[in-house]
């Protein structure tokens, strides 16, 4: 009878380990899949940002003094002028946040397309939480007159390519604030 007993402490003690191993290893397993996640959605968001980044950077380059450099502006849009060739034509750029469709938590998700003197030039992820451009003057503070914008502040929150329950980190963000120098010579 000791025997038998001795065997069935064994047995329990020995699933309960096998539980533990496996309770690790799942946690492991998220845990990778929530690092695959954020590289995916972080590759994606950096690639539009490098597109976004040479625009919003040379914002007027090659307007003649005296014309409209940035046309207009608001959180949802931004028109402007630049020179992007070196010897090429000065061409509207125009970038728009639209609705793309809506999460699997129900929340609305945003695309922000490009547009090159009117004609689609490339779009970003199509799965952004957030998407805003602040037009800043010289102090730092918003204004919505575009002869006085020197800043050009973007926000931007990418929600991870597939839906994730259980994930600490909800989308990977991105900001910066950018200063033409073709906007401070205005």
């Amino acid at each position: 009878m000791q025997a038998l007993w001795d065997h069935a402490q064994g047995v329990v003690i020995g699933m309960i380990a096998l539980l533990l191993l496996l309770g690790i290893q799942e946690r492991a397993r998220e845990a990778r899949t929530e690092a695959t996640l954020y590289v995916m959605a972080r590759s994606e968001l950096m690639a539009f940002v490098e597109m976004l980044e040479a625009d919003l950077a040379n914002i007027g380059s090659g307007v003649p003094a005296g014309e409209a450099k940035l046309l207009s502006g608001d959180s949802l849009h931004l028109e402007f002028r630049r020179r992007i060739e070196a010897n090429g034509p000065i061409r509207t750029v125009r970038y728009v946040r639209l609705f793309s469709r809506y999460g699997p938590d129900g929340r609305p998700l945003y695309e922000v397309r490009r547009y090159l003197d009117g004609a689609p030039a490339g779009s970003g992820p199509s799965a952004l939480r957030a998407f805003r451009f602040e037009l800043l003057n010289d102090a730092g503070q918003p204004t919505t007159i575009a002869s006085e914008v020197r800043q050009i502040r973007v926000y931007l929150a990418a929600a991870y390519p597939f839906d994730q329950q259980k994930g600490y980190l909800p989308h990977t963000r991105w900001q910066a604030t950018y200063r033409p120098r073709a906007l401070a010579q205005s």
